[in-house]
């Protein structure tokens, strides 16, 4: 995957760093449609980059604010699967003077963090299981359980192989199949921090 995104950034020059993620065959943010290693000739990629910033801005003056962050609610109201219009406008029908609470979310950087995250919860559950933590082991676990539709599958395949020594069972296994397919349904790449703005039409304060 590092040397797709690395042709990607190569190819239309710009730094590999500003790639979040990418889709195939969509250009919206779907986590069910992130690239892997199955790709075809015909499938589309669609590249996610960092956006920006603009300097002197409103947004700017708060350094709280970063690239990527997704706003969930203001005042208790759930910003939660609505469009980026939708937001404006519901932002800018609070009267001008008026201050808010602002929630902010912060999206994983890139798709290597979402590997990583998952793999450091294999790795906890590694430990559980044999107390040991092996981050080789880790990721052949998370490899073998990638391509796997369902979590019969995964067990199949792990009897069929090296890791049968182990002796993994079936709790261990369907724990493991949810740590991956919380990563690849993209509920890693959403870490909620306690973060908090008061807002004020019109200008902005920071709590």
């Amino acid at each position: 995957m590092k040397e797709l995104f690395q042709k990607i950034a190569d190819y239309y020059d710009f730094p590999v760093e500003e790639i979040l993620f990418c889709t195939r065959n969509t250009h919206r943010v779907d986590m069910k449609s992130l690239i892997d290693s199955e790709l075809y000739f015909d499938d589309f990629i669609f590249v996610h980059r960092k956006g920006g910033i603009q300097k002197r801005s409103l947004v700017d003056q708060c350094k709280e604010i970063q690239i990527g962050d997704h706003i969930e609610k203001i005042n208790d109201k759930s910003l939660v699967g609505l469009g980026h219009a939708e937001v404006v406008n519901y932002i800018k029908s609070i009267p001008t003077g008026n201050k808010l609470v602002m929630h902010l979310v912060e999206p994983l950087k890139t798709l290597d963090d979402v590997t990583n995250c998952a793999m450091k919860r294999i790795n906890g559950l590694l430990y559980d299981f044999i107390e040991i933590y092996d981050a080789e082991l880790s990721n052949k676990l998370y490899e073998i359980t990638l391509g796997k539709k369902n979590p019969n599958e995964l067990a199949a395949a792990v009897d069929s192989c090296e890791l049968e020594y182990f002796g993994f069972t079936d709790d261990f296994l369907i724990e493991l199949w949810g740590i991956v397919s919380d990563a690849k349904e993209g509920d890693l790449l959403l870490l909620v921090q306690d973060r908090t703005m008061q807002i004020e039409r019109g200008r902005m304060e920071i709590n």
